[in-house]
């Protein structure tokens, strides 16, 4: 059984228990993780309420995309030292696993307290 039919069906072997996502998605996912990363993953989506299938998947498609599976979690800068076409300082480049673009969205996410 696949990651995704794992989720579907509300965790496979661990249906019931307070894990959303097991280390065994997570790596058929292509995205291994260890024990207190797994605990940090499923803690964030209980958080932010992302428990039903569709907003699990799309949560780790975004994720996986915009860092390419955890390579890159900045925005890449031009040679120039500028940001492609998006009219917006270097500083202020998306960042994360689901890119924040912006100073506003920045600071909003860092003055969140989960």
């Amino acid at each position: 059984m696949d990651w995704l039919t794992q989720v579907v069906s509300g965790g496979g072997s661990n249906a019931g228990s307070s894990q959303l996502v097991t280390a065994k998605m997570m790596s058929d996912f292509g995205w291994p993780v260890n024990a207190t990363e797994l605990t940090l993953v499923n803690k964030v989506l209980r958080d932010y309420g992302i428990t039903d299938m569709r907003s699990i998947h799309l949560f780790f498609a975004t994720c996986a995309h915009e860092s390419k599976f955890g390579a890159k979690v900045l925005e890449l800068l031009n040679l120039d030292g500028t940001v492609a076409g998006v009219g917006y300082e270097p500083s202020d480049r998306g960042a994360g696993y689901i890119q924040l673009t912006g100073r506003a969205l920045h600071l909003l996410f860092l003055g969140s307290d989960k």
